[in-house]
């Protein structure tokens, strides 16, 4: 804990200060997990790379045949 100084005489919080301290950090950490289990049970995202390979597969027919050849090379996509 850091010092706290009080018109400039070192300053320590009562037990009863510390208590209330404790237990309003303890709330915090709670509500954090809370929210980190709440988070862990979302349905996982696709995958944005199989997305992007999909995409970029239907979208090879359109392009110059150069740039298709980028996009197979990059992708992977044959």
């Amino acid at each position: 804990m850091a010092k706290t100084y009080l018109n400039g005489v070192l300053y320590f919080p009562s037990y009863d200060e510390l208590l209330r301290e404790e237990r309003a950090c303890l709330q915090e950490v709670t509500a954090v997990e809370k929210k980190f289990e709440s988070w862990s049970q979302l349905p996982a995202p696709a995958t944005a790379a199989a997305d992007v390979k999909k995409a970029a597969g239907a979208v090879t027919v359109s392009l110059p045949p150069a740039v298709a050849a980028f996009e197979v090379q990059l992708y992977g996509v044959v």
